[in-house]
Formats: C-alpha cells, structure tokens, sequence
C-alpha cells in the first residue's frame, strides 16, 4: 500500500485531471499514469487548503478551485489512517514549506 500525501498528491491529481489551484506541483512528469493505475496507491480523499486571504478550508480534492492551495490532508483523509497505517509497504510525507 501507498499512501501519498499532500505536495506530492497534487501531481497525481493534476494527471487524473483534477483542478489543483495554486497549489504546489511539479511541471514534471514522473509516470503519474502509471502510479494512478496501481491499486495499492491511496490519495488523500480531503484537503486543507488555503482559499482567498488567510481563510482555510477543508475540501474533497475533486472540488479545488483557481486560487485554492493543499496544504494538509482533511479530516476524512486523517480517519481512515488508522486502519491504513496497520499495513502499509511505504508512507509517503514531507513538508509542502520549508522547515
């Protein structure tokens, strides 16, 4: 299992078509086509992001808009981590801003 989240989920919801804002990305393709056919990848079903001035809200990942920025998995991504957790092969994260 792979679990993928946010800034790297934002290039594969760019190649499954997905509006993703402003949100950070590469302009590289690194065989997202591929990774999107593997059953074993989880994305994140929710997204923090920032939306207009200094106002954050949680939205499906299907629903960003022009403007909007993901920066952190919702709630509903977050409750399913448990269970997922128990058996994952690789768990991907790192910070969208520098530390």
């Amino acid at each position: 299992m792979f679990l993928l989240a946010v800034p790297l989920s934002a290039d594969l919801f760019k190649a499954k078509g997905y509006n993703i804002g402003d949100s950070i990305h590469s302009d590289q393709d690194f065989g997202f086509a591929e990774m999107l056919a593997n059953p074993k990848l989880l994305l994140p079903i929710d997204l923090v992001v920032a939306s207009g001035v200094d106002k954050k809200v949680t939205k499906l990942a299907s629903e960003l808009q022009n403007g909007d920025q993901s920066w952190d998995s919702g709630a509903q991504t977050l409750a399913m981590l448990p269970n997922t957790l128990k058996k994952p092969n690789l768990f991907v994260e790192w910070p969208a801003r520098p530390i």
